[in-house]
């Protein structure tokens, strides 16, 4: 495993914003969140974790192979796209107000969701790095 240095940080952050960007840009799929940000913090996360856990292979630059953040960043992205709900809502679904609970509770669910998934990814990057040492 490879210790976290600054030129490895700056190389996952890239990796994952370059995904991200191609996800929310070229695809139009921000996400089941529907925002640039979250979709870049969860990718982010995964993206260092898998630089930290995943053993290395591929070709290296500098320490860093490139192989490992690159995969865990398409693998996680492909997840998040394939978890978005469709870009465009049924106009039925406005007009009845269980459907809007139900929405209310599913925006709900998926915001607990996330706080876990970052936490728990923020985790995986602490105990990355002091495994690393």
């Amino acid at each position: 495993m490879t210790i976290m240095n600054a030129l490895g940080l700056l190389y996952s952050a890239s990796i994952a914003l370059i995904i991200t960007i191609f996800f929310t840009y070229a695809l139009r799929i921000y996400g089941p969140w529907g925002n640039f940000w979250t979709f870049f913090l969860i990718l982010l996360l995964a993206v260092l974790a898998a630089n930290l856990w995943v053993r290395p292979i591929g070709p290296s630059f500098q320490g860093i192979y490139w192989i490992p953040p690159i995969a865990a960043g398409f693998l996680v992205a492909s997840i998040l796209a394939a978890s978005s709900p469709p870009s465009k809502p049924f106009s039925r679904l406005n007009k009845n107000p269980k459907d809007y609970m139900k929405r209310k509770a599913n925006a709900m669910a998926l915001g607990t969701f996330f706080w876990f998934v970052v936490v728990f990814m923020f985790v995986l990057v602490i105990m990355g790095l002091f495994a690393g040492s």
